[in-house]
């Protein structure tokens, strides 16, 4: 069997209590008003940026341009595959009807009469 040490609190920090916000922006205001003299000059920062986003430009056009073709020749193919079928559907129907029309005319049907040839057989 083994014993258990109870669990100390943990030591007080070197804080005390916690800033109000009216502390916290009085000592924010002085690093706010700061003017940088010791940095790099900006051309130096901002021209390769820059150049990055200008060269990226030009294949982003032509990947967003080949999207947006291939979804208008997408649509295209699915309004024209709905209208062959539309279409197939309405020419069936009317060839139907006029087959239909034609049947019950009441004139008798040509028929085939087998004719001997003058050729025997071998």
């Amino acid at each position: 069997m083994s014993t258990t040490t109870l669990i100390r609190p943990p030591a007080p920090s070197g804080v005390d209590h916690t800033p109000a916000f009216g502390e916290m922006l009085a000592e924010l205001l002085p690093l706010i008003g700061v003017i940088a003299v010791a940095g790099p000059p900006v051309v130096l920062l901002a021209v390769p940026l820059v150049l990055g986003v200008l060269l990226l430009a030009g294949p982003f056009a032509v990947v967003a341009t080949l999207v947006v073709v291939v979804a208008l020749l997408a649509s295209a193919v699915l309004v024209a595959v709905t209208g062959a079928i539309a279409v197939t559907r309405y020419g069936l129907v009317q060839f139907h009807a006029h087959r239909e029309g034609h049947a019950h005319s009441g004139a008798p049907a040509p028929q085939l009469v087998a004719i001997e040839s003058r050729h025997g057989a071998a």
